[in-house]
């Protein structure tokens, strides 16, 4: 008990801090787009081989005044007349200074020294397009996930399968914060306090996605006989991969151990990730129930789409390094298609585990997609409105404009709740103007209640009225008589309602529709004939 009363703590305060660093992370990446757009760089890039050597391993001749021109793998003897290192090309060619800034370099081109030209140019239009895009699905993304975590958790935080649906999303709004460096720090407008402690803490996170995707896959729809019958041995399929990996790599910093750690990381996290879809299409097989067919197969599709995208890009990353350093753009088109499907996934999840069940008519699940869509798309507008405004700033001002543009950035994200609730009427009234109708017929109904001449009259008023506002067969108003210790119809006829039951304690606690279906295909509740 203890033990699980610190994960749900935990899990929820994690989910606050990741809210609330989330957009003051996404802050200062907008302002780094924004001085990287008016400032020089190069397209060529280099990478350190041993002793310190600089080696070309992207080459754009556009960066060159005149020939001789280098070649992919040339060393880098100088820069300026004085020895190349990492910190010299990036504080000349890779940093937040004006355009045209040129530099003389002098390089090994098979076994022979030449010198020539660099120059620095402003980043071509369609890169930064496509850095802006990304960045905004990084951030479409990474807020879904922590607001369908914490949705899910404080729904239900005694769930264990929702528990694991939060850790999950918190671990992919992790590695959606640090796995993927758009723009050098170099370019940053200000700085964020213990930013380096903080993101070394969502790196050990995100390295745990895959074993909370295990662990949901064992608890969703219902627990499998697995993790019943062998909870320690199915927690330790789990997480003991990631533990082992993750001391080995703290390990290496103290003992000089070699090992791949990026491809050991990768053979699990695919083991993981395949075992846990497998698992899900057995179990869509299996199960007879169409809630539960429903459920797995939105999350197969959602899910499956996503992390699919998600693994092919780390593997191509890995794999085919060389083709994705030669060209930017092309790396940066290729990353943006992978966030596209991965913003199914938060999508997917909130509709199969919302209050644990999905909408049982598939109008109300298209309905609920559109106004989920028609949400991410105003939220979209009003961060690229912001990201907007923020570079018009910085292009208006100049360096005096970081600030600003900052201050602005942040304004639009705090201004997306307080938009969102004005929108919501409008896209609810548009998608489900039931609730509109129930609402009005609550109300009529509550101002001509107390003219009813009898409680007969007023159960006549309530049938009725609530079949019309929700627009269903029958209504059949039932209320517990403490007296007789009965569940009433229309406070007189007894029905076989017990007191007693799972049932009554569930409705009473949750207070929301429970659908028959859902309450015995989940375990929830156990119902007599």
């Amino acid at each position: 008990m203890l033990l699980r009363n610190v994960i749900k703590y935990f899990t929820g305060l994690l989910g606050f801090v990741l809210l609330v660093y989330l957009f003051l992370f996404f802050a200062y990446e907008a302002a780094k787009v924004g001085i990287w757009q008016k400032s020089g760089t190069v397209e060529s890039a280099v990478r350190i081989v041993e002793d310190s050597v600089l080696v070309l391993r992207r080459v754009d001749v556009n960066d060159f005044l005149s020939r001789p021109f280098p070649a992919v793998g040339d060393t880098i003897k100088t820069l300026k007349d004085s020895t190349a290192t990492l910190g010299c090309w990036s504080d000349d060619l890779q940093a937040a200074k004006p355009p045209w800034h040129v530099v003389p370099i002098e390089f090994t081109h098979d076994g022979q020294v030449h010198r020539t030209m660099i120059w620095t140019r402003v980043p071509p239009y369609q890169e930064f397009v496509l850095v802006s895009v990304l960045q905004v699905l990084r951030f479409l993304i990474t807020v879904l996930f922590v607001v369908v975590g914490l949705w899910a958790f404080f729904k239900r935080p005694d769930s264990a399968g929702v528990r694991a649906l939060a850790l999950f999303s918190f671990a992919m709004a992790g590695f959606m914060i640090t796995s993927v460096q758009v723009i050098s720090a170099s370019f940053a407008a200000f700085q964020i306090p213990l930013q380096s402690i903080v993101n070394q803490g969502l790196d050990i996170l995100s390295s745990f996605f895959s074993a909370f995707w295990l662990n949901l896959v064992f608890l969703f729809p219902r627990p499998i006989g697995f993790i019943k019958k062998r909870p320690l041995l199915a927690y330790s399929t789990c997480y003991l991969p990631i533990i082992v990996f993750t001391a080995l790599f703290l390990l290496t910093t103290v003992i000089p151990i070699s090992f791949n750690a990026a491809m050991l990381s990768l053979v699990i996290i695919s083991l993981q990730v395949f075992a846990g879809m497998v698992l899900l299409a057995v179990q869509r097989i299996r199960t007879e129930d169409r809630l539960e067919k429903r459920q797995i197969r939105l999350v197969l599709w959602g899910t499956g789409v996503g992390l699919g995208l998600l693994f092919l890009l780390i593997c191509a990353s890995l794999l085919f390094q060389t083709w994705f350093t030669e060209s930017p753009q092309r790396a940066l088109f290729i990353i943006n298609i992978a966030f596209l499907g991965l913003l199914l996934s938060p999508l997917s999840f909130a509709y199969a585990f919302g209050r644990y069940r999905l909408l049982e008519v598939e109008g109300k699940l298209r309905r609920g997609t559109r106004y989920a869509l028609a949400t991410g798309f105003l939220l979209a507008v009003v961060i690229g409105v912001g990201f907007a405004l923020s570079v018009f700033l910085r292009s208006q001002l100049g360096e005096s404009g970081s600030n600003v543009a900052m201050f602005v950035t942040v304004l639009a994200a705090l201004g997306i709740l307080p938009l969102a609730r004005h929108a919501q009427g409008f896209l609810e009234q548009r998608f489900y103007p039931e609730r509109q109708r129930l609402r009005q017929m609550i109300l009529d109904f509550l101002e001509q209640v107390i003219a009813l001449p009898d409680s007969q009259s007023f159960w006549i008023q309530v049938e009725g009225r609530s079949q019309n506002g929700l627009m269903v067969d029958g209504v059949y108003p039932i209320i517990f008589n403490s007296a007789r210790n009965q569940f009433l119809l229309r406070d007189r006829d007894p029905i076989p309602f017990a007191s007693e039951s799972n049932l009554v304690p569930m409705l009473e606690r949750d207070r929301r529709p429970i659908m028959v279906d859902e309450a015995t295909s989940a375990g929830a509740v156990l119902l007599t004939s």
